[in-house]
């Protein structure tokens, strides 16, 4: 039979390291452009910066359900892991 071993404190380190990182996601545009410049391309370039804000918190937003969704998963395969030790223990 094959064991697989779930190396749960390396998930979790790496885990960390993507939330620590999700947190400090910022690659930005500023914020206005300042200035009276009526042209098409500034009014391009606001729209552009506006929907790149919206994409980015959207990548963010993804990024820390799939690191919860995943901390829970090595928490319920943990605890099936136990609850089959267990099990096979009073079976011998």
């Amino acid at each position: 039979m094959t064991k697989i071993n779930l190396q749960e404190s390396e998930i979790q380190a790496a885990l960390n390291d993507l939330n620590s990182q999700a947190d400090g996601f910022s690659a930005g545009f500023g914020k206005t452009m300042d200035g009276d410049n009526q042209m098409d391309m500034a009014d391009k370039i606001e729209e552009i910066n506006s929907l790149y804000e919206s994409i980015k918190q959207s990548y963010k937003d993804i990024l820390l359900s799939h690191i919860q969704s995943t901390k829970k998963a090595v928490h319920t395969m943990k605890e099936k892991d136990e609850e089959i030790s267990r099990a096979t223990r009073l079976v011998e």
